[in-house]
């Protein structure tokens, strides 16, 4: 029996075994972990440390349940990490990954490169500018080539992105996708039928359909070995029944026509033989539809229209096998490339260059005019050896490639001429604030705005966290989401008067949404007021939590007192303030909050503050101001004479914090 071995077809990053959320925050974290469980066991091998590692996992919650293999799970839940040269196969730190830690114990990611993204997305760009995938079959740089397919064709539509950009795997593929790209979007051909045609490009597939068409009697045996399935041959034994009983239909069709009652029982079956294959949800979204089955089955009506619409009902004799492959492999193609659809994204997205607008994914102003006339060098050269060696190793942007470059001279050129511009080197990055500004604006007047943030806040209250994370994103976690939402609430109460994106500390992506670290900063939001006549000039310390209970008394209270009276200490302005918003405020925390404003306070460098000013306040306060459309003027002076009371129990949070209904 001949045997058609399965050969890649496409490139994917990370693992379909370890879900990707948080990204960010899971690499820094795992890096942790790996540096704790290396110098507590230097003279170990990974080998005997993966059960260990599992646990360590386990324990910081970044995996759940209890596997039945825990070195297997060990070993995925580290493979992205090898993949983007963070740790290497023995799951040794690499330098890469030292100054990934480095940044995160200092919590310092603020810019400091040409492409003014944060210092760990600036790594992550080199890496994936140094990054290769190597098959049997091909060779390829999969960030290159994306770069060069956005230069060509301005943007990748998400499906664009999920089933033909992993496609390309070689120069010739590559260059072949972006005419098909081109076709695509002038209506000439279709996903599906670029999948096939690469499908039949491809000799294993190309005999198997031979020997599938050869054969007069087919088995299970077959319809498993033509399958050529990763895992085991078994997964693809159950679709020689799906064929068997859509023949059954044709021939009851050209017997007795597409109204035969005969039609009920024979497509039941079809329907239950469908339910037994490892796709079936892609086949029955086919062949049933939105309809229930018991529904679908009773209406000979509806079955007619079924059968007319799918062509394997309808193609002549000679076609029939040929296009029951063709479904067979093309549903296998697209569920593994929606598969690594999340994966590619996700891991791409490190980078900070990428912008998903609209269904489409660009690159961000800058980064955009720097690949434009270089992306297509990177992509021809041949330097795969060369990518490989310093791979895992510490090198300048210069060191990639010939064509990289740190001179923006050529950059800046480009953008004046196209965006009509006379930018100069100093102004270029102002420029692109501005730019990061406009975007701002418009997430807030159609994701963000008023009405949308108060939902959110209450959703968070409520912890209804898997439509939070639909609602603003998922690569960061809650209380990172909590405090970049209360955030986004007090730029809309400041009538846009601060500056958001200086003032939130929590770190933001390319698209301006949240993104969570291993380690927090100090105070989470700082806003700046300048004087105006109904405020003196002054800083306002947003402390956002999800903490509460005893828990919010252990960890907020000196954290809060701590950062408002190192930041006072070095602004020297008596002014400057806290507010501290928790969905609940416990009794205690707010008494305390209270009497600092009697309690000295000794910063680091042995300056003693006499008093501050701590306003603790519940979120579903600040849903109230959102809703009534309270301005920060208002706020302030509340606050004020809040402050200036004699009640130092927890009556004055009840009586002179909360809005009265």
């Amino acid at each position: 029996m001949p045997d058609f071995n399965f050969k890649s077809y496409c490139w994917s990053i990370g693992t379909t075994s370890f879900r990707v959320k948080d990204l960010n925050y899971k690499i820094e974290k795992q890096l942790q972990l790996l540096k704790s469980l290396w110098n507590e066991n230097p003279e170990r091998t990974w080998r005997e440390l993966q059960v260990r590692y599992y646990e360590l996992l386990k324990q910081s919650g970044l995996v759940t349940g209890d596997a039945a293999r825990k070195d297997k799970d060990a070993r995925e839940v580290t493979s992205g990490l090898v993949n983007i040269g963070v740790i290497d196969n023995e799951r040794k730190i690499t330098p890469i990954g030292e100054k990934i830690i480095s940044l995160s114990e200092k919590k310092d990611f603020s810019p400091d490169n040409i492409f003014n993204i944060s210092k760990d997305s600036y790594i992550y760009l080199l890496q994936f500018l140094k990054y290769t995938v190597k098959d049997e079959t091909f060779k390829t740089k999969p960030f290159i080539v994306l770069l060069y397919l956005l230069s060509e064709l301005k943007y990748l539509s998400i499906d664009e992105f999920t089933y033909l950009l992993p496609l390309c795997i070689n120069p010739d593929r590559t260059k072949n996708i972006i005419e098909k790209v081109l076709e695509l979007r002038n209506n000439s051909t279709t996903i599906e039928q670029i999948l096939l045609d690469s499908m039949w490009s491809m000799q294993n597939y190309i005999d198997a359909y031979d020997y599938f068409n050869s054969k007069s009697h087919l088995t299970e045996e077959d319809f498993g070995l033509i399958g050529m399935n990763r895992k085991s041959r078994n997964y693809d034994k159950p679709y020689k029944n799906v064929f068997d009983q859509i023949q059954s239909i044709r021939k009851e069709i050209s017997a007795n026509g597409p109204k035969s009652q005969n039609l009920k029982s024979l497509y039941d079956n079809l329907l239950q033989a469908i339910s037994n294959t490892n796709l079936n949800t892609r086949w029955n979204a086919i062949f049933r539809g939105s309809p229930t089955r018991a529904r679908l089955i009773d209406d000979i009506d509806l079955i007619e229209e079924k059968i007319q619409a799918i062509d394997l009902f309808t193609v002549p004799n000679e076609l029939f096998r040929k296009r029951f492959f063709e479904y067979l492999h093309l549903h296998k193609w697209k569920a593994t490339l929606e598969d690594y659809q999340d994966l590619n994204k996700r891991y791409l997205s490190l980078t900070d260059v990428l912008l998903y607008e609209r269904d489409r994914i660009t690159l961000d102003f800058f980064p955009k005019y720097y690949f434009q006339d270089i992306s297509k060098d990177i992509f021809s050269e041949d330097n795969f050896d060369k990518l490989a060696d310093i791979f895992n190793k510490n090198v300048p942007l210069t060191s990639i490639s010939e064509f990289l470059t740190e001179n923006i001279d050529n950059v800046i050129k480009k953008i004046n001429k196209i965006e009509n511009l006379s930018l100069s080197e100093n102004e270029v990055y102002d420029y692109l604030t501005i730019q990061k500004k406009r975007k701002l604006q418009e997430l807030i007047s159609t994701r963000f705005t008023r009405e949308n943030i108060e939902s959110i806040i209450q959703l968070i209250e409520n912890r209804e966290d898997n439509s939070v994370y639909q609602l603003v994103t998922d690569n960061a976690n809650i209380p990172t989401i909590f405090e970049y939402v209360i955030a986004l609430a007090w730029f809309h109460i400041s009538d846009y008067s601060v500056d958001f994106l200086e003032s939130i500390r929590a770190n933001l992506d390319s698209n301006l949404l949240p993104r969570s670290h291993a380690i927090g900063g100090n105070a989470d939001i700082i806003f700046k007021y300048k004087e105006t006549e109904e405020y003196p000039r002054h800083d306002l310390l947003l402390e956002a939590t999800l903490t509460e209970g005893s828990n919010q008394r252990r960890t907020e209270m000196e954290p809060v007192s701590r950062h408002l009276g190192e930041y006072i200490s070095e602004s020297n302005n008596e002014k400057d303030y806290a507010i501290f918003i928790a969905p609940f405020i416990h009794p205690q925390v707010a008494i305390d909050f209270r009497n600092r404003k009697n309690i000295p306070y000794m910063t680091s460098d042995g300056q003693c503050i006499k008093g501050m000013k701590i306003i603790p306040l519940c979120s579903s306060e600040v849903r109230k101001y959102l809703n009534n459309n309270k301005k920060y003027k208002e706020i302030y002076l509340k606050f004020s004479i809040a402050f200036e009371s004699d009640d130092m129990n927890y009556s004055w949070y009840k009586n002179e914090i909360i809005e009265k209904e």
